[in-house]
């Protein structure tokens, strides 16, 4: 039997985590048997707070609460299992008040082209840049002289190390640890024991395989083919942390959920570490793309290991989060912690897609994002800045003169520079419900293909009008994104100065679309606008009629016709869509106090054949919803 425990959280949470892997049969939480002092608990001291079995690999995942029981200082904690006596794992309790933080070193594993840098340059921001020190090999420049001399020196001595890492309170050792040529995490954990707290980042391997050729290419003079290059260095991640199980690691994030991951790491270690983005280079895209696919397959073939590994960390990472997340309820952005300069504000504000609209006159703001009413709300914003007639007059999409003409004035951009003033704006906030926006994302992404080269490259296959994929694996796709920095018409909904609660604007929910604009415009002493106009002009937005439907039709792989009608937003779903959406835009359900719950009646209730009428009624009412929504 093999198994795996994680005691990282023990003293801070009472909380035991890790995993077992039976020989044969399943396991139940009456078959792990926690002893202190040798002592067995009973079950009204525990709480087995999780406890899960993978169907694909039978590993059963656990979590024990220990809070119900006194723990004291010196306390020696086992898990044993129940039919043989076997010892799953062995700690000792030390009481917070015994153990100092300060002691704390972290580990950070920096394995090449998974986003390190960027983490790295905010572990220095974080701490006082005398406090992090590097080993990046013998050769490199970024290598602190502490470790040249203690690790990779004639006379090294990891007693020097020790000593200088106690007296200057280092914080952070990192680098490309267990690289080739460089020590591994045996060697720093065999001089700081439990001291050290191991981070790391894990990426989709054939992106990071092939960025850390072109990396080397462009900055390194690599000469050689790519193929000489992936047959050089197969399954990196995989053999750097050879020697480690991933449920011991203190933090493990992943590079494609990057500002999540900063977040959690922010979370679980109080600290505030900045979200940053550097050393990215754009072409790397391209250059993936035009790739022949006997190359691609080489990559595969040469990072199967890390594929796997890959897909259990992105697992680990999940369950971690959602964890995290159920005992910390409160929203934290990814710079929550961090005090902003003027400065600093000013640049997101004019950086963040969509731009906030902003009339000075009026001191009104509008910040929207697409497939949440969007067009319906630039008409209301241009109709109160008296540009009603002029907006209708040059495009019947709202976008095109907003693009085109408003934010292209210089004027108004030097306006847009005015930060104090739009931060002390009235400010408000259009925003829908996560689950209805999630589909209608889909249905403009199999309308318009605005996403189909990356949804192909995920998929595997070419995407198009005729070759469409279904809402299901839409939803995993966006699983795989940074939810708060990729396509605007699927991107979080929550503006970053609204998570950092720098702003905090009216909000205008699509669900109560013509309400919240009359109770604001009462509020803000504004003119009503003429709503009913504004919606038949955006007639074009309708969807044609037709009566094809299937009930359950998240696994459907729709094709935009002008003939097709697409059924109830809630027809999309399935128990575990709903969770995943949930888990996806968990900030936006949070914020803007949407239910993270969606009622499936219509599905689960629905006649298994459902009469014509009835499916028309269905779709008339979605219909009528959707010409109040509008985009």
């Amino acid at each position: 039997m093999r198994s795996s425990v994680n005691w990282n959280n023990l003293e801070s949470k009472r909380i035991v985590r890790g995993w077992i892997l039976p020989e044969k049969g399943g396991c139940d939480p009456s078959d792990v048997v926690v002893l202190i002092n040798d002592h067995k608990l009973t079950s009204d001291q525990i709480k087995p707070k999780n406890f899960q079995k993978n169907s694909d690999t039978f590993q059963v995942n656990f979590c024990f609460d220990l809070s119900p029981y006194n723990l004291k200082n010196g306390d020696q904690i086992k898990l044993a299992w129940k039919d043989t006596g076997e010892i799953l794992g062995t700690s000792k309790f030390v009481a917070a008040s015994s153990q100092s933080s300060d002691d704390h070193i972290y580990l950070f594993i920096h394995i090449p082209k998974t986003a390190g840098t960027s983490f790295r340059i905010g572990l220095e921001q974080q701490f006082n840049p005398s406090q992090v020190i590097y080993d990046y090999g013998i050769k490199s420049p970024v290598t602190s002289p502490i470790i040249k001399s203690s690790i990779y020196g004639e006379s090294a001595s990891p007693l020097q190390l020790k000593d200088y890492v106690d007296e200057k309170k280092i914080k952070v050792i990192g680098g490309h640890i267990g690289d080739a040529n460089q020590r591994g995490i045996k060697h720093y954990c065999s001089i700081f024991g439990s001291r050290l707290k191991l981070v790391t980042f894990l990426r989709e391997p054939i992106r990071r395989c092939l960025s850390n050729y072109f990396h080397m290419y462009d900055h390194y003079g690599y000469s050689g083919t790519v193929e000489t290059f992936v047959k050089q260095r197969p399954n990196l991640q995989s053999r750097v942390l050879k020697d480690i199980d991933m449920e011991n690691l203190y933090f493990l994030g992943i590079t494609e959920k990057y500002n999540e991951s900063v977040e959690f790491f922010n979370r679980i270690s109080q600290t505030s570490v900045p979200s940053l983005t550097l050393n990215k280079n754009p072409k790397i895209e391209n250059f993936i793309q035009n790739l022949p696919q006997s190359t691609l397959d080489l990559v595969v073939e040469n990072n199967a290991l890390d594929l796997e590994l890959y897909k259990a960390g992105v697992q680990l990472f999940e369950r971690r989060f959602s964890e995290s997340r159920e005992s910390n309820k409160t929203v934290t952005s990814v710079n929550f912690h961090k005090k902003l300069s003027p400065h600093e504000v000013g640049e997101i504000l004019f950086n963040h897609q969509p731009k906030p609209l902003y009339n000075e006159s009026l001191n009104l703001t509008l910040i929207f994002c697409a497939k949440s009413a969007c067009s319906f709300g630039l008409k209301w914003f241009f109709y109160h800045a008296g540009l009603y007639q002029e907006v209708e007059s040059y495009h019947p999409q709202p976008h095109m003169y907003k693009a085109k003409v408003f934010m292209a004035n210089p004027k108004y951009r030097k306006q847009l520079r005015a930060t104090n003033k739009i931060i002390h704006s009235n400010i408000v906030c259009l925003v829908r419900d996560p689950f209805s926006r999630a589909v209608s994302s889909y249905l403009h992404a199999i309308k318009t293909g605005y996403d189909n080269p990356d949804i192909s490259k995920f998929l595997g296959r070419k995407i198009s009008r005729k070759n469409s994929f279904c809402f299901d694996e839409f939803v995993q796709y966006l699983k795989s994104l940074d939810i708060r920095n990729c396509n605007i018409h699927h991107k979080l909904q929550a503006h970053p100065l609204i998570e950092m609660d720098i702003i905090k604007p009216h909000l205008l929910k699509v669900e109560n679309l013509f309400n919240d604009f009359a109770d604001i415009e009462k509020t803000l002493g504004l003119s009503p606008a003429p709503l009913e106009q504004i919606s038949k002009s955006l007639d074009f937005h309708k969807r044609p009629r037709n009566h094809g439907f299937q009930q359950q039709c998240h696994k459907t792989k729709f094709r935009w016709t002008k003939q097709q009608l697409f059924p109830h937003y809630k027809y999309f779903y399935s128990e575990e869509l709903v969770r995943d959406i949930a888990n996806i835009y968990r900030a936006d359900f949070e914020i803007f106090g949407y239910k993270p719950e969606l009622d499936l009646e219509l599905t689960s209730q629905a006649p298994s054949q459902p009469s014509l009428t009835q499916i028309e009624k269905d779709m008339l009412k979605w219909r009528d919803d959707l010409n109040k929504i509008r985009g």
